[in-house]
């Protein structure tokens, strides 16, 4: 009678649970292989967005380097936050041979005078230009012999605040390539 009873155990085991334990873990199984595909089609739209980014980011970055004449693929980005107070002023002067190219983007939330940007100076020092100091407004250029730039002194209410970016010949923590 045991033997019967075990062996009907047996069949039960075989033929009836180890059925129902498969298709759980077979459910199971379909569930993690939709998981990982929607992980991999996730990596798979990131990659792609990825991609065009670098893409774009290579037509600008050739774009530049035709614009300025310069090769910036071994220079380093350097990043400056300017708040100046009254009674600042920069002499006029040519940036130095390391900066390949200079951007300032002017900070205005204090509704300064429009007076107080960049001046730029013919290469007799005379001043030809003022850009406009307006929030959310700046300018980029490349450093060379005559690119006379600088700040006569000027009443500044509160601060005049920039964001400066250059491209630098010597090493930051940023490389650019």
């Amino acid at each position: 009678m045991v033997l019967l009873t075990v062996l009907i155990e047996a069949l039960a085991l075989i033929y009836i649970q180890r059925p129902r334990n498969y298709a759980i873990e077979a459910k199971s199984d379909e569930k993690d292989i939709l998981r990982i595909k929607s992980a991999f089609q996730s990596m798979a739209n990131e990659l792609s967005v990825l991609v065009y980014d670098n893409a774009v980011w290579d037509h600008t970055y050739q774009y530049i380097n035709e614009l300025v004449k310069k090769d910036l693929s071994k220079s380093y980005v350097r990043i400056e936050v300017i708040c100046d107070r009254q009674g600042f002023w920069l002499k006029p002067h040519c940036d130095i041979k390391e900066k390949l190219i200079s951007c300032l983007l002017f900070v205005n939330k204090f509704n300064e005078n429009e007076d107080l940007g960049t001046d730029f100076y013919d290469s007799n020092l005379k001043k030809v230009k003022t850009m406009p100091y307006r929030d959310n407004y700046g300018y980029i250029f490349s450093s060379g012999p005559n690119t006379w730039h600088g700040m006569e002194k000027k009443e500044i209410v509160k601060e005049r605040r920039c964001l400066q970016v250059n491209y630098v010949s010597f090493k930051t923590d940023w490389k650019v390539n």
